[in-house]
C-alpha cells in the first residue's frame, strides 16, 4: 500500500508537518471525523483488489476515499497514496494572515 505506512498514520503525519506538531496535538482527533481502522482496512481491501459485490475494478473505476478533516481535504485513493491539501476557506485564512502579519510589520 502506497507508503507502507497505514493511510491514517500518513494523514496524521501529513497535517500534522503542515501545521508544525505533533501528530498527537492535532484537534480535533482524527477519530471523531473518520474511523482510522475502518479507512485501513477500507484501503487495504481496495489495493487487494477485493470486491464488495461490485464486480473487479477497471482503470474507469478506481476507488477513492475523500473527507475533509482539520481545514483539509484528505483524499486516498486505491492505493492507499495520501493526498492532503488545505481546503480552500484554510488557503485565504491563511493568505489574510499573512497579509496581517505584513502590516503590523
Amino acid at each position: 500500500m502506497g507508503s507502507g505506512t497505514q493511510p491514517s498514520i500518513e494523514i496524521l503525519q501529513q497535517i500534522a508537518t503542515a501545521e508544525g506538531v505533533d501528530p498527537t496535538e492535532l484537534e480535533p482527533p482524527l477519530y471523531s471525523v473518520i474511523d482510522p481502522d475502518a479507512l485501513d482496512t477500507l484501503v487495504q481491501s481496495m489495493a487487494d483488489g477485493t470486491t464488495t459485490g461490485f464486480g473487479t475494478q477497471t482503470e474507469a473505476t478506481r476507488s477513492k476515499i475523500e473527507f475533509t478533516y482539520s481545514g483539509y481535504t484528505v483524499r486516498v485513493d486505491e492505493t492507499g497514496r495520501v493526498d492532503v491539501r488545505p481546503t480552500t476557506d484554510r488557503l485565504s485564512e491563511s493568505r489574510a494572515n499573512s497579509t496581517e502579519d505584513v502590516q503590523s510589520d
